[in-house]
């Protein structure tokens, strides 16, 4: 038997409580709540920088071997 579906609920269930969580807490305390969204947009962005940045070295590493010179 395969485990997925066991995880399929258990991942279900756990965005329903943090949806559920967040709502309660944008509806109790909403400076709180657009403080953590607005950390969370940070997050993302830096996430989406570092990344972007890995390809661009790794287009630069593999460029390397081509005969063009590495960053830096």
């Amino acid at each position: 038997m395969s485990p997925e579906p066991v995880s399929n609920v258990a991942v279900s269930g756990t965005e329903d409580v943090l949806t559920t969580g967040a709502l309660l807490l944008a509806v109790a305390n909403p400076f709180v709540a657009l403080g953590i969204v607005l950390l969370m947009l940070l997050a993302a962005v830096g996430l989406f920088l570092a990344f972007r940045q890995f390809l661009k070295d790794v287009g630069a590493f593999f460029r390397k071997d081509e005969g063009g010179q590495p960053p830096g």
